[in-house]
């Protein structure tokens, strides 16, 4: 009988596989492709590999028997099918990385610490400390431009519903809990910071469960017009009309917890708008990046996936598409078309966001002049993403809580970008090139060096050095044949120190890139590898000195 059980179980899904029913792939990820056929490869295992994967993946029951496993495990023995997820109260699903990042975990703090990469970001206090320098920073470095700029965090969902947290890991989630309060606190203090923790627990007391999905890790549309009201409120407390708020049907969103534990949810929660009297949408636009270039090309509104749609009356724009079918690569612009300049906030705004905003972005537009949001992980090592700083007025950061400690530290690349949008914008001192040496594998030449080999590099007549409230950055503008990457290093000798070196990538051709010194020791040489290869050529260098936001 078992025997003819499993039989059977291998004879459905191939007859059925054979009549043409597939697997669905509404799973959030893309199902392995069919291999080629090739004779020769027919003693290659991988080769079979591939077939295994491409066949499981196309076994029209195996979602069927997915979601039968995840309802045994979940609904009978009450356990998460995976690590990743945390089942609460009432079928809520948790990020376990949320729950259990805590400080208080010294094995994933000590994890986190070899491997910054690694998925969990530990919300620790010394984290949060710098956190907060590195965000002081930033707002120095761009208010001194004459910009304003704004951080908003939207909190983790374990941050604001606890209590749906089951009981035995609310002690493994108490200390990120402490952190995220210190870092409600530490956003009211500054006048760039954005808290949406506590609006967001006073509007719990209307809104009950409804500002996050229970079974995703993002807000609602409720949730998000809390975030749109107090960056409004952060400009200009005068603009924002609750009476503007309404709601209109249901939102249907891909549950992405529950595809974690094998179950296909499509979860409905009542949707929110925004739309005022006397402002209304002039257009939408969508662009696609060219890293050649660094330049935007606008995708036609036949080719690109109608997630944004204006009213024919041009009264407002509305989302028609739920937020994983968005697409995280187009870069959205939206101008308004106000009956008078002061009922929205004028200039240029950029916003580098996550996936949070992308459940206001048919709600922003209603109070900005012209605001454009490019999606943080596709955008932040594009070259575009320095000209939009640029060109912005007002520049906003907006990072869910957890990743915002990856990103805001001090070794993150993420902070590549304003360096090379603002730093120019300071007086810098330029480094004569003659003044340089070169090893054997650079060679100069008129106004500048040229690498003649894979291990070329250039000492300068500079040293490392600490001035109250500032920060060394050093300028290069050099060129290079292919995309490689470029460091800086402290030292006298011929070797490096790993633990005293800044390297950026960088672009073929033409560039101007920035390294921050400011967490080298005074007085030490300094050292620059333009790259790993021959051919690069380096014609200017300057040492720029920018508030870092410590000075009293």
């Amino acid at each position: 009988m078992i025997v003819g059980a499993f039989i059977l179980m291998i004879a459905v899904p191939l007859v059925l596989f054979a009549l043409g029913f597939r697997a669905s792939d509404n799973e959030g990820r893309v199902l392995a492709a069919r291999p080629e056929f090739d004779p020769g490869e027919m003693l290659d295992s991988a080769y079979y590999r591939e077939w295994s994967r491409y066949l499981t993946d196309q076994n029209p029951l195996r979602q069927p028997a997915a979601e039968f496993a995840s309802w045994v495990q979940v609904d009978i023995f009450n356990e998460s099918p995976s690590g990743a997820v945390v089942i609460g109260k009432d079928n809520w699903l948790f990020l376990s990385d949320e729950v259990s990042a805590g400080c208080k975990d010294e094995g994933v703090l000590s994890l986190l610490e070899a491997n910054p990469g690694a998925a969990a970001t530990p919300r620790s206090f010394a984290r949060l400390d710098e956190m907060i320098s590195v965000s002081d920073r930033l707002n120095a470095l761009i208010t001194g431009t004459g910009r304003t700029f704004r951080l908003v965090v939207p909190p983790s969902k374990v941050s604001l519903y606890p209590d749906q947290l089951p009981s035995n890991v609310r002690n493994d989630a108490a200390c990120a809990l402490a952190v995220a309060d210190d870092l409600a606190d530490d956003l009211d203090a500054r006048p760039y910071g954005v808290d949406l923790l506590r609006p967001l627990r006073a509007e719990e007391d209307d809104a009950g469960l409804g500002l996050y999905h229970s079974m995703d890790t993002h807000w609602t549309t409720h949730g998000s017009v809390s975030m749109v009201e107090q960056l409004v409120d952060s400009y200009n407390p005068q603009l924002w009309q609750p009476d503007a708020v309404s709601q209109i049907g249901q939102d249907t969103i891909f549950a992405n917890l529950a595809r974690v534990i094998g179950r296909i949810a499509d979860e409905k929660t009542p949707r929110y708008r925004v739309n005022r009297p006397g402002v209304g949408i002039e257009a939408v636009n969508a662009y696609e990046l060219d890293p050649a270039t660094g330049n935007r090309t606008l995708i036609p509104a036949t080719e690109r996936v109608p997630a944004f749609v204006l009213a024919p009356d041009k009264s407002e724009v509305a989302r028609q598409a739920a937020y994983f079918a968005m697409g995280a690569t187009p870069v959205r612009e939206f101008i308004s078309a106000p009956s008078s300049p002061n009922q929205v906030i004028a200039g240029d705004t950029f916003i580098v966001h996550d996936s949070f905003s992308w459940m206001a972005m048919d709600q922003l537009p209603e109070y900005f002049a012209h605001v454009t949001l490019g999606y943080l992980y596709s955008v932040q090592q594009e070259p575009w993403f320095v000209t939009a700083l640029q060109e912005a007025n007002n520049v906003v950061v907006e990072i869910g809580e957890p990743s915002t400690f990856a990103f805001l530290r001090d070794d993150s690349s993420f902070l590549n970008g304003f360096y090379d949008a603002f730093v120019p914008d300071y007086q810098g001192q330029a480094i004569e090139m003659a003044s340089l040496t070169g090893n054997a594998d650079i060679e100069a030449t008129q106004g500048g060096w040229i690498t003649e080999g894979d291990d070329g590099q250039l000492v300068l007549p500079v040293k490392t050095q600490v001035q109250k409230g500032m920060r060394p950055i050093l300028t290069v503008t050099l060129n290079s044949p292919d995309a490689t990457f470029a460091s800086v290093f402290v030292g006298d000798g011929q070797g490096w120190n790993a633990d005293q070196t800044v390297s950026r990538n960088i672009i073929a051709g033409d560039q101007t890139v920035t390294f921050d010194l400011g967490d080298f020791p005074a007085g030490l040489s300094l050292r620059f590898d333009p790259a790993d290869e021959a051919g690069v050529s380096v014609t200017a260098m300057s040492i720029t000195m920018v508030p870092d936001g410590t000075a009293e």
